[in-house]
């Protein structure tokens, strides 16, 4: 099922207990050829429950990460969005979150998985679960903020495969220490250290920049190999 446009309202609650019911209302409202539909989906968690597709999943991303998929931190970052866009009114009890799926941060994320489940999209969901961590990731809510690592987390940059070919290229330049473990820039000393990376999955290239007090330097390295894996 695909929607073109949509508003979602999820109500949610959260009981008491060791393990904390929660319960979601989704209500659904898509727009094909300027003919209203509405859909309404419920969920709940502890136990899994409801008519939402992927229950179980989305069940999961709300125990690792609440704070996100229930009341995301005050947005930095927006984006327009368009009028055919999906829009996604998320409540809790005495907090609200709305917007499209993807577009702005932190709260795009979350948004997706939810619409990913509602549309049953198991290839979005795939893409979007593991960009979880760019919501609550304490590194990105630095101040000043650092952007670049950002969009490097929301674009899906920041994987098990380039975290391994950065800390591989980091042996071989001098205070490898003081640039950051994923795609990105933070601030180092007196300066900033970012790192960034191409051919990925060819011939992989790692490029360090460090800049500080007028002066840039740049190492580059590439890396060859791969990850060894660990005895079962």
């Amino acid at each position: 099922m695909k929607f073109a446009a949509a508003a979602v309202m999820l109500a949610i609650v959260a009981g008491s207990g060791s393990a904390p019911r929660t319960s979601v209302r989704l209500q659904v409202t898509s727009y094909t050829r300027n003919v209203r539909h509405t859909h309404a989906f419920t969920l709940t968690c502890a136990p899994t429950g409801g008519t939402l597709p992927f229950a179980a999943r989305v069940c999961r991303d709300i125990e690792a990460h609440s704070q996100a998929m229930l009341d995301p931190r005050p947005q930095r970052s927006v984006c327009a969005g368009g009028p055919f866009m999906p829009v996604l009114v998320v409540s809790s009890k005495g907090s609200t979150f709305s917007g499209s799926p993807g577009c702005g941060w932190p709260g795009g994320t979350p948004l997706s998985i939810y619409w990913a489940a509602a549309t049953r999209d198991m290839h979005l969901l795939d893409l979007m679960e593991p960009r979880l961590r760019c919501e609550d990731d304490p590194v990105l809510f630095a101040r000043p903020p650092p952007w670049a690592s950002i969009a490097a987390c929301v674009h899906g940059l920041w994987t098990p495969r380039a975290e391994w070919l950065i800390r591989t290229a980091k042996r071989l330049i001098p205070d490898g220490r003081l640039f950051p473990p994923d795609p990105g820039a933070e601030p180092c000393g007196a300066g900033l250290c970012g790192v960034y990376l191409t051919h990925v999955w060819s011939r992989p290239r790692v490029t360090f920049v460090e800049t500080a007090g007028g002066r840039r330097q740049v190492w580059r390295v590439t890396v060859s190999g791969r990850p060894r894996r660990r005895p079962a």
